[in-house]
Order: structure tokens, then sequence, then C-alpha cells
């Protein structure tokens, strides 16, 4: 009966750490490196973070102590979700997407390495396009 008590607490324990970890709470972050807090050594896994009222704020991997990638998720106070921006190597890469409040999509755009690319779709489906060449980031 221990034996198979240990077995279940052992495959319970491995099945809640695949879903990560929350990294504001259980690692430590020195120049951009995470370390763990109980062994200070570079930590490597899925991660996760959480507003107060346990909201997704965001998720990611880190690799070495290092976040290779993450994707920020922000809200409004009724509950919809008021944005999304993924990140590689700490730069905005990929599909960034706001919603209005009512949860109608407001802006979509796509960036690589931190540089818009392309269309953006914006108020309403709108398309448009800035400028041709690529340009830094900047959501004002």
């Amino acid at each position: 009966m221990k034996r198979l008590l240990t077995v279940l607490l052992c495959i319970i324990s491995f099945s809640f750490s695949q879903d990560g970890i929350n990294f504001e709470i259980n690692l430590i972050e020195r120049e951009n490196v995470f370390y763990t807090k109980d062994t200070h050594e570079l930590y490597s896994g899925k991660v996760f973070s959480l507003y107060d009222d346990q909201k997704i704020k965001s998720e990611g991997t880190i690799e070495d102590g290092k976040m290779i990638h993450k994707t920020e998720s922000k809200w409004y106070e009724n509950g919809q979700k008021r944005s999304e921006v993924p990140y590689k190597n700490g730069k905005i890469d990929g599909l960034i997407t706001w919603w209005y409040e009512n949860g109608q999509k407001n802006f979509e755009g796509t960036y690589r390495n931190g540089l818009k690319e392309g269309l953006n779709t914006s108020l309403g489906g709108m398309k448009m396009d800035k400028r041709i060449l690529k340009e830094h980031i900047g959501m004002d």
C-alpha cells in the first residue's frame, strides 16, 4: 500500500510540473537570467505568471536560465482579454492582438525580432500599411 501511494504521489507531482511554475514567485531573476530559489541553479522548463485575480499574465519557456519565448496577456476589468503579445529572445515576435472591451478585435499585426512586418489590421478590420519598410514597434 505504501508503495502504491508513493507511486501515485510521484505521478501526480510529475503531471503538475508539466504545466510549469510561476516564475515571479518560484524563480530569482538576475540580469535577465532565471535561477531556482532553492538550489540557485539555472532553470529550464515551462513558466507562467498570474495577476492578483489569478488570470494568466504570461506564459513561456526558459532554457538554461534564459526566457526564450513568452506570451503576455492583459485583461479588462470585465474579464475580457485586452491584448496578447508574443516575445522571442526578449523582442516582440509573432502575431500581436488587441481587443475592445466588448470582445471585438481592435488591432492585429505581425512583428519579427521586434520589427513590424507587412500589413496590420486595425479599427474594425481596415487594412493599413504605414510604411513599406519594417519599423521599430511604437504602439501609442
